[in-house]
């Protein structure tokens, strides 16, 4: 819970918090060993590069209009649905 607030929420828990909301169930040492293994069990690896923001980083550079932008958008998700287009990597 504390990994997920961190990557998602726009403020993070305070770990004082979770401490709190868990009723001191977990000290915040157990709190912090677990997070520390639960991202070694993970390598680190919380999020893989999408289609899309590959797509978002080539609009900027490219600078690329709206419309031009909105229509890039929606081939890629059209492309998303598609099994064949599996083989290819996010960043074609």
């Amino acid at each position: 819970m504390y990994v997920a607030s961190k990557y998602e929420d726009v403020r993070p828990l305070r770990l004082s918090e979770l401490v709190y909301i868990t009723e001191n169930t977990y000290t915040e040492k157990e709190v912090l060993v677990m997070e520390k293994k639960m991202l070694e069990t993970l390598n680190f690896d919380l999020v893989v590069p999408s289609p899309y923001s590959f797509l978002n980083r080539f609009c900027i550079v490219s600078s690329a209009n709206k419309v031009l932008f909105r229509m890039a958008h929606y081939l890629l998700e059209l492309s998303l649905l598609e099994v064949e287009m599996l083989k290819y990597a996010p960043s074609l």
